[in-house]
């Protein structure tokens, strides 16, 4: 798989379609595992709030390394040395599909990964994705303990990735650094990781989840 580095504001035609091979790479993965997980008995109690300690434990490391591997190996664009990843809606759909604890635990082994990496947003963006499992988790415990609805997914992805992006606007170091390049990652951030969200989503409920549609 090759990489993209543009080296201006604006992506082209060839950028997204690159973006997008990323993202189908990292919802197959996710849809894989998550599948076997269903069929294996992680998930039978999904629905009824129940998940024992080896379920969410199981369940963290799974969602915490496919964070890991969309960071490192599947984002495939970077504009002005920022990469346009897909780890945030990976650590959203970590508590959406098991609640706090799966979403936390998630959360941090791909935010730390993350902050490991270094560069001017290394903290914020660290913190962004723990808050995105935490919101996952937050969405899947007062929706009834299950998971929620596509648009509802969608809505919250777009939230979460606001308050990440926010997060390294205000919050670099130096300021002046994250305030120059995070303005041209904003938008394909939104884009990857609300359609990511949709795309599981769609598969999670259709296939996987026990209150399917």
């Amino acid at each position: 798989i090759k990489y993209r580095n543009v080296q201006s504001d604006v992506m082209n035609l060839d950028d997204y379609l690159t973006l997008a091979l990323g993202v189908f790479f990292v919802i197959l993965i996710m849809c894989i595992f998550t599948f076997a997980l269903s069929k294996t008995g992680y998930l039978k109690s999904e629905t009824d709030g129940k998940l024992d300690k080896r379920n969410c434990a199981v369940l963290i490391v799974v969602f915490g390394l496919l964070a890991i591997m969309a960071t490192n190996y599947f984002a495939l664009v970077y504009v002005n040395g920022l990469k346009i990843h897909m780890r945030d809606f990976v650590a959203l759909a970590a508590g959406l599909v098991g609640g706090p604890v799966v979403g936390l635990g998630a959360g941090l082994i791909g935010g730390l990964d993350r902050y490991l990496l270094g560069g001017v947003t290394a903290m914020p963006c660290g913190v962004g994705t723990v808050l995105s499992g935490l919101i996952g988790g937050a969405v899947w415990y007062f929706g009834g303990k299950r998971y929620p609805k596509i648009w509802i997914a969608a809505v919250t992805m777009l939230a979460a990735e606001s308050l990440h992006i926010l997060l390294a606007y205000f919050f670099s170091d130096p300021v002046f650094a994250g305030q120059e390049v995070v303005p041209t990652v904003a938008l394909p951030l939104l884009i990857v990781n609300t359609v990511g969200i949709i795309a599981f989503s769609w598969v999670y409920r259709r296939y996987m989840a026990d209150d399917r549609d």
